[in-house]
Parts: structure tokens; C-alpha cells; sequence
């Protein structure tokens, strides 16, 4: 495989070709000024420095994704060498070798989290404790405190589900405060039957930083900043090297001194100072483009007066260039403790360096043309204003240079411009006539504007003041006048003409006030706002359109802040004329004369209700979305308890059954004790299953005319019993006589819905009473389960049906559950056509209520006695029945085996639906199948297939863990003949195999 060039290591053949890339977008005019054109390289520039950094970020991201497959590979070569190495003590040493070897922590920890195997690396690296100390040690003491959340959250996600992780999390070293990122991959494993984690780190500090520096170089933008934007930079260099010293430097002289920009100082910025280049780092890094001195900087230049007085150890620079290639200034990082890594800092210098030049050739860009135009100003300040003298009828007599520059007149016609008649400058001759007469009347005329026509045939306006100059004998002799050039005003009260019908037409509103808050003008956009015109507010105060809700202190803030002469932005609740309220986005500024005297104010305002509706919906959204992520993270610490307390009795009683001392008393006891954890850990299940049908809408109702009293008192007699335990009185009540409590519907749900309710009055209530029972109201039945127990906050009446939804969801709770019974309940009651709601006081007991459609055919009937249960038999009175059990699971087929082994049974098995179908066409005696429905090779739909095309009248009776309808449909496709769900019973068993044979 080649290998692919580094993105950092070549920014000048970079640079080239995105230059070469912009020049065949760019055609550049023969007929732009100087300054046009160091614009238009300026903006090239920018451009240049914008598409380095999109190609960097595209490479960055090809190296993560080749380091993420590699590292996906080495975790499996390393998986594959563990189960090698458990073979031979050479295999083993090779592992440990191997191991060891790895640049980074590999490590094994058991379900407590302690160490159960490490390298050397992660001992002697990270952990930085003896060999003898690491099994007393969890891994997650060596996680920063920041991160240990996330890392805890992956580790118990692995060991529960099984699936490979990763995380990226920073790992102290030694304790710390130093510390690494890495990438942790981690998979569980199963050793003599005890799940561990085996975990592989991988160093990504130098990919964090690099994706720290592209996100600054994204995010920093020069004329956005609070500070300069090579202060912000300075200081980040140093933070993000760990170094102390940051410094941004200006070329001058050649290249032979520098001039800093800005100097960071360890936590504060020094002040900027000149320095000559020579025997310094900084004259390396001029010549040599990069340089890194990663320790004994100071020896190395010992004539460098600086880095003693920053007592440096470490420097790492790089010099910036224009777009020309064009050495124009440097960066440099110093730091009192060496570099320790040299090829990260130098990579991130270069990254920054990019955008630094560019921004630094603006900048110098900027000083010149500042400078330019502060020579520009200088010069137009000193130009007179035109002055001349002519005779009575319109010859010039002299003019100064003044005149000649507001008559464009070029050096080689002035001689032919003072012979000229002025009457031929003005545009509209006319005004030469008018103006002359106005003399002649009154003996002057002060700023008679008219339109001039200069030399190279552009117009110009100019204001005249000119008066008579009489002579000794008293006539007039000649006009003696000034122009001023007032094109530009002209042109302002043209734009002011354009902005003011630009305000009128506005959609936005604009009001104007003088200096004491007293309206002056509003434009239309107000009148269609408020529903006043300008006759109604003109001369008041804004006040009027106060809504009174606004807190007085938004008030005051808005006068303090103009009347300081600052521009004030908020967010106003106003009240129209009709008494409607609204929302506005204000811009409130003040206008100040040529003194700087506020004079007016200014406000334009947005009417922003419909986006404050908007905001208030995103908000409420927002609130919702947090409320559920913390009941997600509350149901899942409530569902691992849930799982994992039955499955510790189960696992627990089941490792002391081994124990062949025990007395036939005690195995009784810890079988019955595994049975309950089994049941508890089914009906938590089976609840989830319920919560998931009744969302894909799958439930199934089984509706028949069902008698309530017969379910009411049953339900008395079976909870009786965990009542007298806890010492609580039960008691019921019948609605109605027997002969009319029937009604069509589901009884098992309407069973299972009581069952919940009086289940979880029994479980909150520590003392007094439980009352069950229901009663008629019109074409309902109102059933009721009240309790004297804990009640339920007024707040929580509502929520208290919803899924995972409990009152007390803490860890410190007294009571087992998911928080699944009501919402399951709710979702049953609304299937069958009711409704269901509490009434309850936070520690006034609650009662819970639904209704169910009362639908009794009216006809007299009687409650029958209960039929005696169905003894199971054995599943056939004559010898020779074969069955084949098709099932993957080993535990599951055993099972099934003992449940059916008997003398005139013949067991056969097949691990996958292949299998089965090769069985059933060797075994033509096979009478009954029984067909798992996920398995290797072919699934269990298939295989029915296969075998239902050999023989047709063959039974075969489906198993599976999850009976949904769209399984149960897909089983009737197949041909099948029966479906049964898992946990399986022996009695369901025999009974099922007893109907297939009696077909």
C-alpha cells in the first residue's frame, strides 16, 4: 500500500496550486487603479487561505477514517492472538510480547471494574503503579472526572448488550493533572463462563488538537473579535502547546528586526517591543521557514538576552508569507519546560501560519491604505477654494488654482481656458444671464447654485458668492467671487430625498423623537402597527404604547443607555390603540450634530409576535425533550435493576444448588426462590412486549361476553392473601347482580389491567385499606381501585400514566417496577373503548378509575363453577411416536428433551432448519416437529416450507420468544400447525401435542 502524503507537509505547493486554481476564475482589468488592485490581491489572498483550509479539513478527516480502520483491524488481530494464545505457554508468551509491545493501553477489567490484565503501557504509562497494585485498581480511576460519565455509560452498555463500543475520552497520566486523549474500543468477552472487557486505546492527542485548531481558525474571524485577532491568537498558541509564551511578529528592515503584534505573557500580554533578528531562533525560522528547538533553546542562542529572561527551555516558530511567497512576519511559541511533542507543534504552527499570513498581509494592506487615504485628506484639506475675478460681461481676468482644479482644466489649456467666456461653463446658460442681473440689482448674490460643465465633460455643482468691485471713480469694475464645489451635498439631498421615500415605504417601523422622548415622526409601517396616526401621537411620549407588563427596569436601562450616547437593542411588549398586545425587536439610537449634541432619537422596530410564538413553542419543545432524555436515563438505571435482581437470584440460587450437601428442604426451597426471579424477570418481559404492541398497534382483542363479578371476586381471593401479609384490609363490591354483570369483552385484559391496579395499591399502600370494585353509570361501568397508601402529587396526575413514569424514580425508592403497569393499563382501557384517571393528594392515598362499555345483552344468566384443570397426560397411550425438536439453543432443546422423555417417545434433534428438513426426508417416522423460529443456515419459516411440501399432513408446532401477530401470520403461511411461546410449559407441551395427535 503507498503511502499517502501528510496534509501538513507541504503548505507552499499547496498554496500554489489553489493560486493557479483562483487565477482561471479571475480576469483582471487593464483599466484598475493601483488601489483597485491591491484590493482584488487582497481578496485573492483571502480566498487562497479559505480553500487551504477546506482542503485540510477534507484530509483530516481521510486520516480519521483510515486511523478508525486500522484500528477496527488491530483489535481483531489482537482478539484472534487471545484465543490463540490460550492454546500453548509459547502462544501465551507471544501474547504477553505482543501486548506489551502495543503503543497505547490494553487492558481487561471485570464487571466491578478492576484490572483483570494489562501492558506494560497501561501500568507503567497511565496507571503508573507496580505490578503488585493494578488488580486493586478500576480502570475508571484513570479517566478524567469530566469524562468518566460517558466512559461508565460505554462499559455497562458493553457488558450488558454484548456490542462493541468505542469512546473517545482523555486518560490521566500517573494520576494526573496530565493527561492524553484517546479512543478506547472495548468488547466483551466470556472466560469459564464470567463476562470481561477487553479494552485497546489509541492515541488521538495530535488529532484533538489539530481538530481544536481548524474549529479556532473556523470560528475566529478578524473584524468579529472583542480583541485583535492576533492577541486571541497569541494567547491560544500558548494554551493549546502548553506552552508559556506566544508571540506574533511584524518583518521590517528587510527581514533583519521584527516588530511584535502581540505577546502573550504566560496570563496576561506584554507590551509589544522591536528586536534585532540576528543570533536569535527567530532569524532560523526567517531563513528556514519552521524551526523547533524542543529543549536547551537557550544554550543554543546563548546570545539571546530574551529567552534568558524568559528563562525558555523550548521554541517552536514559523515565518508567514504573502501571497507572493514573500517572508512578512512569524510566529513564535516559547516555553519554559521542553516540547514534547515536536511534529504536533510544528504541524499546528503551519496550520495557523495559513491563515496568520493572510490575515497580516490585510492588515498591512489596511495601514496603507489608511495611509493613503490620511495623504488624500491632507491634500484635500489644503486645496483653496476657487477665487477669481472677472469683467462685466463675463471675461476672466485671473483665477487660481483653485478654479482650474474645479474646472478639471489640464496644464497644457490654461492659457486657452482664461480666454474662455464663462457663460460657456454653465450647463443651463440661463443662469450665467440670471446671475449677472442679480448682481447688477442687488450688488452681490451669496450661493447661487447651478450646474458647471468642466473641461473633460462632466457637471458639476458649484456655489457662487461674488459681489461688485467698484473702481476710484465709484462704477463698478469687476465681479469678484469664490466657488465651492457642493456637488456632493447635492448629491445628499438627492440620497436624502431616496431614503427619506425609502423610510416612508419602509416595512419597518421608524420613529423619531427629540432629545426629551417627544415624538416628531412616525412613518406609515406605525400608523399599520399600533392603529395611530401621526396626528395622534405627534408631541407625545412612546409611553402610550406601554403595555404595563414590561418590567420598569427595561425602561430605565433603554434611557440610561442612549441617553450615554450608546445604541440600545431589545425586545419591547407593546399595546396597540385597539388594545391589543404585541411583541417588537427595537433598535433605539441616538443622532448627535456636528458638537456631538444629541439632537434626536431614533427607533426602528420589528414586529416579532408571530417568532416570539415560534420561540415560546421551541422552548416548551425543548423542556419536553430534556424531561424525556432524563426519563430515558431514569428507566434505564430502573431496568437494569429490574433485569438484573431476578437474574442474581436466579444465578445466585442456582450456583448453591450445586452444593451436594444440601437437604431436600433447601433445594425445594432455592428451586421455588428461582422460579419466583423467574416469573418477576417474564412479567417484566412480557411488559415490555405488551408497551411495544400496543405502539405498532398489534394488540389483539379477544372479545366474548365475560362475567365481572366472577373476575372481581377471583381478583379479591388471589390478592387476599398479600393483603393479610402486609396487614391491609381488602374488601370488594359488585356493581351488579350476577345474572347482569355480563359483558363482550376482552376478559384477559380487563384482568390484566385490575391486576395492575391492585397490585401497585397493595405495593404503595404500608397501612390501612384497599377497596376494588365498580358500579353502572348509563351505558358504562365504572370500575375503581382506591388505596390509603402514599397518593400521588398533584403534578404527577397526568404524567403518572405515561411510560417509565414513576413518583418516586430515585435509587433510594422502596418499591420494584418498571414503571410500565399504568402506561399498559391506559393503553388497554382506551382499546376496549374507555377511559382511565386518578384522583389522589400527595400522602392521601389514591383512586384509580376507568370505564369500560356496559353491553350486556340483558338476558338472565347464572355464574357456573369454575372447571376442574385439564391433568396433563402423557402424550400418547402407544408406543412408536417420534418428534423431531429443530432448535439452535442448546439449554432450550435439553429442555424440550426432558419434558418429553419417556419410554414410548423417540427424540431427534437438528441444530438449524436445514438440518430438519435433511431429518424429516430421512426419517419418514417422525410424527410431530417442533420448529424454532430463528436459526443458522435456514430459519424455521422456511424449513416448515420444505417440509410441508414433503408431507402435507406432518404436524408441525412453531416455538418462539416473541409471539407478535406479524409472526403469528407469517407461522399460518408456513403451514403451521401450532405456535407455542417462549418460556415454554411441560403442561402446554403435552397438551399441544395431544390436540395434534387427536387431528
Amino acid at each position: 500500500m503507498s503511502k499517502r502524503r501528510a496534509p501538513l507537509d507541504d503548505f507552499s505547493e499547496l498554496r500554489s496550486k489553489v493560486e493557479k486554481l483562483l487565477e482561471k476564475n479571475h480576469i483582471n482589468s487593464p483599466n484598475l487603479s493601483s488601489s483597485s488592485l491591491e484590493m482584488l490581491q487582497l481578496q485573492q489572498a483571502l480566498e487562497v487561505h479559505q480553500m487551504e483550509i477546506e482542503i485540510l479539513k477534507k484530509e483530516l478527516v481521510q486520516t480519521k477514517d483510515e486511523l478508525e480502520k486500522s484500528r477496527q483491524r488491530f483489535i481483531v488481530d489482537i482478539a484472534d492472538l487471545k484465543n490463540a494464545g490460550e492454546t500453548t505457554n509459547k502462544a501465551k508468551d507471544l501474547n504477553k510480547t505482543i501486548i506489551d509491545s502495543i503503543p497505547g493501553p490494553f487492558y481487561i477489567i471485570d464487571t466491578k471494574g478492576f484490572y483483570a490484565g494489562w501492558n506494560a503501557y497501561d501500568r507503567d504509562v497511565i496507571a503508573g503503579k507496580p505490578e503488585s497494585e493494578m488488580a486493586t485498581m478500576q480502570v475508571i480511576e484513570t479517566a478524567h472526572p469530566e469524562d468518566r460519565a460517558l466512559i461508565q455509560e460505554k462499559v455497562a452498555s458493553v457488558f450488558e448488550h454484548g456490542i462493541d463500543e468505542s469512546v473517545e475520552g482523555r486518560i490521566l497520566l500517573r494520576g494526573g493533572p496530565e493527561f492524553r486523549w484517546f479512543v478506547m474500543n472495548a468488547r466483551r468477552v466470556i472466560i469459564d463462563g464470567n463476562p470481561f472487557l477487553i479494552g485497546i486505546g489509541t492515541d488521538i492527542t495530535t488529532r484533538k488538537k489539530i481538530e481544536d485548531v481548524l474549529l479556532f481558525l473556523s470560528h475566529t474571524s478578524y473584524v468579529s473579535q472583542d480583541e485583535p485577532f492576533f492577541n486571541t491568537l497569541a494567547r491560544y498558541l500558548a494554551e493549546c502547546l502548553d506552552l508559556d509564551y506566544a508571540c506574533i511578529n511584524l518583518l521590517e528592515g528587510d527581514g533583519l528586526k521584527a516588530r511584535t503584534l502581540a505577546f502573550w505573557c504566560d496570563d496576561h500580554f506584554g507590551e509589544n517591543e522591536e528586536y534585532i533578528l540576528k543570533d536569535t531562533p527567530c532569524g532560523d525560522v526567517v531563513r528556514e521557514d519552521i524551526c523547533c528547538f524542543p529543549a536547551d533553546v537557550s544554550q543554543t542562542f546563548p546570545q539571546d538576552q530574551l529567552l534568558k529572561d524568559l528563562q525558555a527551555q523550548s521554541y517552536v516558530g514559523v515565518t508567514l508569507r504573502d501571497h507572493s511567497g514573500n517572508p512578512i512576519g512569524l510566529i513564535a511559541v516559547i516555553g519554559r519546560r521542553p516540547i514534547v511533542d515536536q511534529k504536533m507543534a510544528e504541524a499546528i504552527l503551519k496550520m495557523v501560519s495559513v491563515r496568520a499570513a493572510g490575515e497580516l498581509e490585510r492588515l498591512l494592506s489596511e495601514e496603507a491604505l489608511r495611509e493613503s487615504e490620511k495623504k488624500y485628506r491632507e491634500l484635500f484639506e489644503r486645496v483653496p477654494i476657487g477665487l477669481y475675478k472677472i469683467t462685466l460681461d463675463g471675461k476672466i481676468i485671473s483665477a487660481n488654482q483653485g478654479c482650474l482644479d474645479l474646472s478639471r482644466c489640464p496644464a497644457s489649456e490654461i492659457n486657452a481656458w482664461f480666454e474662455q467666456d464663462t457663460t460657456k461653463f454653465y450647463v443651463h446658460p440661463e443662469d450665467s444671464v440670471r446671475l449677472r442681473e442679480l448682481i447688477l440689482k442687488h450688488g452681490y448674490v451669496n450661493n447661487f447654485e447651478a450646474e458647471f460643465l468642466r473641461m473633460d465633460g462632466t457637471i458639476a455643482w458649484l456655489s457662487n458668492t461674488a459681489k461688485f468691485v467698484r473702481g476710484e471713480n465709484g462704477d463698478p469694475d469687476f465681479i469678484a467671487g469664490s466657488l465651492i464645489d457642493v456637488t456632493k451635498r447635492k448629491q445628499a439631498e438627492d440620497e436624502l430625498k431616496k431614503l427619506s421615500v425609502a423610510i416612508t415605504q419602509s416595512p419597518a417601523v421608524v420613529l423619531i423623537t427629540d432629545p426629551e422622548g417627544n415624538i416628531e415622526y412616525v412613518n406609515p409601517a406605525f400608523s399599520m402597527m399600533t392603529g395611530y396616526s401621526i396626528e395622534e401621537v405627534k408631541g407625545k411620549n412612546p409611553s402610550i404604547l406601554q403595555s404595563g407588563l414590561m418590567p420598569q427596569d427595561v425602561h430605565k436601562n433603554l434611557w440610561d443607555t442612549i441617553l450615554s450616547g450608546d445604541i440600545w437593542h431589545g425586545e419591547m411588549h407593546n399595546r396597540k390603540k385597539n388594545g391589543n398586545h404585541y411583541w417588537t425587536q427595537a433598535v433605539v439610537s441616538p443622532i448627535r450634530d456636528e458638537q456631538g449634541k444629541i439632537t434626536n432619537f431614533v427607533a426602528v422596530n420589528e414586529d416579532i409576535s408571530e417568532k416570539k410564538i415560534l420561540w415560546n413553542d421551541l422552548v416548551e419543545a425543548k423542556e419536553k425533550a430534556e424531561e424525556s432524555d432524563r426519563l430515558k436515563s431514569a428507566f434505564l438505571a430502573n431496568i437494569s435493576h429490574e433485569i438484573r435482581t431476578p437474574m442474581n437470584g436466579i444465578l445466585g440460587f442456582s450456583e448453591l444448588l450445586k452444593d451436594a450437601n444440601l437437604s431436600g428442604e433447601e433445594q425445594r426451597e432455592y428451586i421455588d426462590l428461582i422460579q419466583q426471579s423467574g416469573e418477576r424477570m417474564l412479567n417484566l418481559i412480557n411488559d415490555l412486549i405488551d408497551i411495544s404492541r400496543i405502539d405498532a398497534k398489534e394488540i389483539a382483542l379477544h372479545i366474548s361476553e365475560i362475567p365481572v363479578n366472577r373476575i372481581m371476586y377471583d381478583l379479591y381471593a388471589f390478592f387476599k392473601p398479600a393483603a393479610e401479609i402486609k396487614g391491609l384490609c381488602l374488601n370488594y363490591s359488585d356493581g351488579l347482580p350476577d345474572s347482569e354483570s355480563f359483558i363482550e369483552t376482552d376478559g384477559k385484559k380487563l384482568e390484566q389491567i385490575l391486576t395492575n391496579l391492585v397490585h401497585n395499591a397493595i405495593k404503595f399502600t404500608d397501612e390501612g385499606r384497599i377497596h376494588i370494585g365498580y358500579e353502572r353509570k348509563d351505558d358504562m361501568l365504572e370500575f375503581f381501585v382506591s388505596d390509603s397508601g402514599i397518593g400521588i402529587p398533584q403534578a404527577m396526575k397526568e404524567s403518572v400514566f405515561d411510560r417509565f413514569r414513576q413518583v418516586n424514580s430515585s435509587l433510594s425508592r422502596n418499591h420494584e417496577g418498571a414503571g410500565l403497569g399504568l402506561s399498559i393499563s391506559k393503553g388497554f382501557v382506551e382499546l376496549l373503548g374507555g377511559r382511565i384517571w386518578v384522583e389522589s393528594a400527595h400522602g392521601g392515598g389514591a383512586r384509580f378509575m376507568f370505564t369500560l362499555p356496559y353491553n350486556s345483552s340483558g338476558s338472565d344468566k347464572k355464574l357456573q363453577p369454575d372447571a376442574d384443570p385439564a391433568i396433563p397426560q402423557s402424550p400418547v397411550s402407544e408406543p412408536g411416536l417420534t418428534i423431531l425438536i429443530a432448535e439452535d439453543d442448546e439449554i432450550s432443546c435439553i429442555l424440550l428433551k426432558i419434558f418429553l422423555k419417556t419410554d414410548n417417545v423417540t427424540l431427534l434433534s437438528a441444530g438449524n432448519g436445514k438440518e430438519a428438513v435433511e431429518m424429516v426426508a430421512l426419517h419418514p417416522e417422525i410424527d410431530i416437529v417442533f420448529m424454532d423460529i430463528k436459526m443458522p443456515v435456514m430459519n424455521g419459516y422456511d424449513a416448515t416450507i420444505l417440509i410441508k411440501q414433503m408431507r402435507p399432513e406432518l404436524p408441525v408446532i412453531i416455538q418462539t420468544a416473541f409471539a407478535s401477530a406479524d409472526e403469528r401470520n407469517k407461522a399460518g403461511e408456513a403451514g403451521c400447525d401450532g405456535f407455542i411461546s417462549k418460556p415454554v410449559k411441560k403442561n402446554e407441551i403435552l397438551a399441544l401435542i395431544q390436540s395434534q395427535l387427536k387431528r
